[in-house]
């Protein structure tokens, strides 16, 4: 399914998304919508614009990949799936994030991955690395990952 939301209202795109029979999904021209895929699963969902608040809250098991950046809250207490952003990421990126990845190709705001925690089976990772796709492999990048044997996991960060 392709849907193009120009000035679409988020309540109205939700819906959309939700009640698709399809599971590969492409929204074009998002400008600002809100709570795009919150809780949901079983979708691929290809984001071309600037998906707004909250992108992927309380996400169960979809695949998104952005197009450009984010707005503040993306994967907010995501727990499982994975989020891809070819761009940057606003502040509080994986609040409280519970388990699934998050890939930023670009920068991420204040806050990012704070409340980040693990349980049992569930481990929250965000990567956000380098524009330059030749320098991924060779520098550093940031896994914000809990790691430890107790089963309400710290955050630590490895460089």
């Amino acid at each position: 399914m392709k849907i193009q939301a120009d000035l679409m209202h988020f309540q109205l795109l939700n819906d959309l998304v939700r009640k698709s029979e399809d599971a590969n999904i492409t929204i074009n021209n998002c400008t600002g919508q809100r709570y795009i895929a919150s809780a949901l699963k079983g979708k691929n969902i290809t984001i071309n614009g600037t998906p707004g608040n909250a992108l992927g809250c309380y996400l169960n098991g979809c695949s998104i990949h952005v197009y450009g950046n984010t707005q503040e809250a993306t994967g907010d207490t995501m727990n499982s799936g994975s989020i891809y952003v070819h761009g940057s990421c606003g502040d509080a990126t994986g609040y409280g994030m519970r388990g699934g990845k998050i890939f930023i190709r670009g920068n991420s705001g204040y806050r990012t991955g704070i409340h980040m925690k693990a349980y049992r089976d569930k481990l929250p990772v965000i990567v956000a690395f380098d524009e330059k796709k030749k320098t991924i492999l060779k520098h550093a990048f940031f896994v914000l990952e809990p790691d430890t044997k107790n089963p309400y996991k710290q955050l630590y960060t490895y460089s």
